[in-house]
């Protein structure tokens, strides 16, 4: 910092002879003139850091969209299958119910024929 004070002090008081705008500044103006060129510096440096950190940030936000878009695909591909698979129970509850129909029909058949052959039977046994 004592190095860009005393530098701008320097440039600041050289003269030009050909030149009769030349602007002198007292000590206390160089240090404002100084102290404002390192705040400025500063301002630059953290503006830098500042742009950095955006760009890093942006870059985040672009991945995470990524991964939601991604997301709501196996969401949706989910949704699917679940909806296959209820169809598909749907489908085997009803075959269950028209087997378990078939069935009881089959038994009220067996046993209907096993009354009539034993009818039969004991009809053809009685004299």
């Amino acid at each position: 910092m004592l190095l860009l004070l005393n530098w701008t002090a320097l440039s600041a008081q050289m003269q030009d002879s050909r030149k009769d705008s030349t602007i002198k500044y007292n000590q206390q103006e160089l240090s404002i003139i100084s102290l404002k060129l390192i705040e400025g510096n500063e301002c630059a440096e953290l503006l830098n850091v500042a742009n950095k950190e955006l760009a890093f940030s942006d870059s985040v936000i672009v991945s995470q969209k990524d991964i939601i878009k991604k997301q709501k695909m196996q969401v949706r591909l989910a949704d699917t299958v679940m909806t296959k698979q209820t169809e598909i129970i749907t489908g085997l509850t009803d075959n269950i119910s028209k087997a378990n129909t078939k069935i009881k029909w089959i038994k009220i058949g067996w046993v209907s024929t096993t009354v009539a052959i034993i009818s039969l039977w004991i009809y053809s046994i009685m004299p």
